[in-house]
């Protein structure tokens, strides 16, 4: 461990001097541990020049793994500086003015798990809701595959003068237009995913859980133990979908049953209807087993499923 430690702050020592060294006067140079969701923290380093107000945060995992596989600090030092310099460009393009007038038309909000997230929300705004949290952000950048946010903390809702309800009704109008939902059945995902040269499963895992699927299916002609994923356009923080005005109650509407939603992660849920051979008890374990082999720790959401009624119009805690 202590070695491993060591490698880690020879890394950190060799990577901050070749980034001074290249930089030269006029920028300070730190790294800064940043909580993360779910409690995990992360080393970045900040690149601050001279007179500037703003400046990313470059988190070094992909660089530190980089220099395990034998990269030379050098490179490394190079592409930090090649990401700083896009970051500040885009941000020279962009002219943000953190001001909430400025940003009100890009407030989000995420959801997040309340308890594993205790001291990250001692300093930021947040919204109960179940037993999650909804936390604001502002989307400044979008590509294809990726987003750009910073997260508002105390301190902003201060500067600003506002409340968190403010942010709250900000955050449902711009959310579900920034981040549009998306809903799809299990069955569509998996084959995709079976084409990917991305796999988060294996093969073989995909093609057992595919034939699953058909055989429920062909047991079921009233497709009521169909498994569908809602989440965003960009896959990324998608969970938050299950708080857009109408989006569940509207498949509820259609399949014309209530639904099971299991929290498969932060960035997806899954819907099931009630009316499936499913019991509370099994839902409950495979969330359980999906978050504990399955899920990377930072991306869980919750353990607990939760039930939307049409009836009552509401989601709440099974």
């Amino acid at each position: 461990m202590n070695q491993v430690k060591s490698k880690y702050q020879e890394f950190l020592e060799q990577c901050l001097d070749g980034l001074k060294e290249n930089l030269g006067e006029g920028y300070n140079v730190q790294v800064n541990t940043i909580l993360k969701n779910n409690s995990i923290t992360m080393d970045g380093v900040v690149i601050l020049k001279d007179g500037a107000k703003m400046t990313p945060n470059i988190y070094l995992e992909e660089y530190y793994e980089a220099y395990l596989r034998g990269s030379k600090m050098e490179e490394i030092v190079q592409r930090i500086l090649e990401v700083y310099t896009n970051q500040v460009e885009f941000g020279r393009e962009m002219d943000i003015q953190f001001t909430f007038d400025t940003m009100k038309d890009s407030i989000i909000f995420r959801l997040v798990n309340r308890e594993k997230n205790q001291e990250l929300l001692k300093n930021c705004p947040y919204i109960e809701f179940l037993d999650l949290a909804v936390t604001f952000h502002c989307l400044i950048q979008q590509e294809s595959e990726s987003i750009g946010t910073i997260r508002i903390t105390n301190e902003h809702l201060e500067l600003w003068q506002v409340t968190k309800e403010n942010l709250l009704q900000q955050a449902l109008a711009n959310t579900p237009k920034l981040l549009p939902p998306v809903l799809r059945q299990m069955e569509d995902v998996l084959k995709e995913l079976l084409n990917s040269e991305e796999l988060s499963m294996n093969q073989e895992e995909i093609q057992i859980e595919l034939q699953r699927l058909e055989e429920t299916k062909e047991q079921d002609a009233s497709n009521q133990n169909a498994m569908y994923i809602l989440s965003n356009v960009k896959g990324i923080n998608g969970a938050s979908c299950m708080m857009y005005p109408d989006v569940i109650r509207n498949f509820c509407r259609i399949l014309k049953c209530n639904v099971y939603v299991l929290p498969s992660s932060i960035h997806e849920v899954i819907l099931l209807p009630a009316a499936s051979f499913y019991e509370k008890e099994q839902l409950e374990e495979m969330v359980y087993e999906i978050n504990q082999s399955e899920v990377p720790y930072e991306e869980v959401l919750s353990d607990h499923v939760y039930y939307y009624s049409l009836e009552k119009k509401q989601l709440m805690m099974l």
